[in-house]
């Protein structure tokens, strides 16, 4: 059982932040459509890289809030994450696969590999995704108090979804 900080208004449902980096993904696969073949490379790597600074930050800001909310340290903060919060193991994991497809992106940039190679590479996100939203339904606040804003998410994510393999099937 996760822990409610003092402060949360669980009352007061907020997306914002996952709903950017949701419209950030669509429009990264999408981009194509909004003005040719040099555009989407550069939108996808502008916005790329933009979600994976996204993403490295909020483990680090949530675990420096709650530790100074709690008064403890940041170690013993992300330990107290990792022993008793629900879909953070699955988030750390998630995360790491996200992160590594940079590698594979610095690479292209400096043409140091093939296309194809860095696509085959890029199916891991997919996985770190879904990792991903496993960990938002499963410790996210507003998730976990608002059944209906949960529903809200997952429906908004499978739009997401539908759009991904849409877009890669036709």
């Amino acid at each position: 059982q996760q822990r409610r900080l003092p402060g949360h208004r669980a009352e007061d449902p907020r997306g914002e932040g996952l709903d950017v980096v949701t419209v950030l993904g669509v429009l990264q696969d999408q981009v194509r459509v909004l003005g040719g073949v040099v555009f989407q490379v550069d939108a996808h790597h502008v916005l790329g890289f933009a979600l994976a600074a996204l993403l490295s930050l909020h483990p680090v800001l949530i675990t420096l809030g709650h530790a100074k909310q709690a008064d403890v340290g940041y170690l013993a903060q992300t330990l107290d994450f990792w022993k008793n919060w629900r879909g953070v193991a699955a988030a750390i994991v998630g995360t790491a696969l996200l992160l590594a497809a940079l590698v594979p992106s610095a690479l292209v940039l400096l043409k140091r590999m093939r296309y194809e190679a860095w696509h085959a590479s890029h199916l891991v996100v997919y996985v770190g995704a879904g990792l991903a939203f496993l960990h938002q339904v499963a410790s996210g606040s507003d998730f976990t108090v608002h059944p209906a804003f949960r529903l809200r998410w997952c429906a908004l994510s499978a739009a997401v979804l539908a759009a991904l393999l849409l877009g890669r099937l036709v």
